[in-house]
């Protein structure tokens, strides 16, 4: 059986896409989520789409987010998110 340390060496040789396909499993099998706690997201999730669609919503530039936590919003300073992502915007309410 490899180490802990022989499997990240092999999940690192592996594409970005499928690394985060790797984590979601991990994760997944390790956490379970807390059903009442995702039915409260989902509801608020929800609700901030429907705001956005009615225009009820200001969204913030891509690049004024990323300047803002200096290169992603984790704080990092490295993006995950590919070139294509980058079009989408992050919501602020509006008033």
């Amino acid at each position: 059986m490899s180490t802990a340390l022989e499997l990240v060496q092999e999940i690192e040789k592996l594409p970005p896409s499928e690394r985060v396909r790797m984590i979601d499993r991990v994760i997944r099998s390790t956490i379970k989520p807390d059903v009442e706690l995702e039915k409260i997201w989902i509801k608020e999730a929800s609700a901030r789409w429907h705001a956005f669609e009615r225009g009820e919503i200001e969204t913030i530039p891509y690049e004024t987010v990323m300047a803002r936590w200096g290169g992603d919003a984790l704080g990092g300073g490295h993006s995950i998110l590919s070139p294509s992502r980058k079009k989408f915007n992050h919501f602020k309410p509006i008033g």
